[in-house]
């Protein structure tokens, strides 16, 4: 990859990457980190990709997974060490939150995260999702409703440990 086409890429998707990664992680600075990971890994995976056209999806993709791994990594760890208490009330609830939120989505691909994503957090209806991701409206349909029905299952059982 080249420079300018860098360069066009982040022009033309940075901004939506970047609100992805903040819609998803609450602060501003991971976001951007997030951002630059995904543009990073987009530059790292171009000689494979260079045969299809450059699209948002596949960026929104990488950064929806990054943003994930950070979510799981704030329930696991805190200044590079492992996370045992907070400093602050409001901090143990998104610990909390952060901790939920991996479980909900353990074992999720990332096509499936990438479609709840857009439907559930960006609203995008199924038809919508579907043109996105380059499936079928019935394949999001379906995949939709087995995540819900997995996180629902997850989510008994992490009531049950409270």
């Amino acid at each position: 990859m080249q420079g300018m086409e860098l360069t066009d890429l982040y022009g033309r998707f940075g901004a939506s990457v970047y609100r992805r990664a903040l819609l998803l992680l609450g602060n501003a600075e991971e976001a951007r980190d997030v951002t630059h990971d995904a543009f990073a890994s987009m530059v790292e995976q171009w000689g494979r990709l260079r045969s299809h056209p450059a699209n948002p999806s596949l960026l929104h993709q990488m950064a929806t997974c990054l943003a994930i791994d950070r979510l799981r990594q704030r329930g696991r760890w805190r200044d590079g060490q492992p996370y045992t208490e907070p400093s602050h009330p409001g901090d143990m609830r998104r610990a909390e939150a952060a901790k939920d939120l991996a479980l909900l989505l353990h074992g999720e691909s990332p096509q499936t995260l990438s479609a709840a994503v857009l439907h559930f957090v960006d609203g995008h209806s199924i038809t919508e999702v579907a043109t996105h991701l380059g499936l079928s409206s019935k394949t999001v349909r379906h995949q939709l409703r087995r995540f819900v029905d997995r996180a629902r299952k997850r989510s008994v059982r992490l009531d049950g440990k409270t």
